[in-house]
């Protein structure tokens, strides 16, 4: 994440307040040019993998 210049904050804001669709299990969540690809387990997000759109 940071190596791209995505902060763990920014991913964990595109989770809760951007746009989401599903595909299957997966979660994609797109907030400012971020896309953040994760599941969702009971009381927990797995980050699958995240990047600049």
């Amino acid at each position: 994440m940071i190596e791209r210049g995505i902060s763990k904050s920014e991913a964990v804001e595109a989770i809760m307040k951007g746009a989401k669709r599903r595909k299957g299990r997966k979660v994609f969540s797109q907030l400012r040019g971020i896309e953040v690809v994760y599941e969702t387990r009971p009381c927990n997000h797995m980050v699958i993998t995240l990047y600049k759109r």
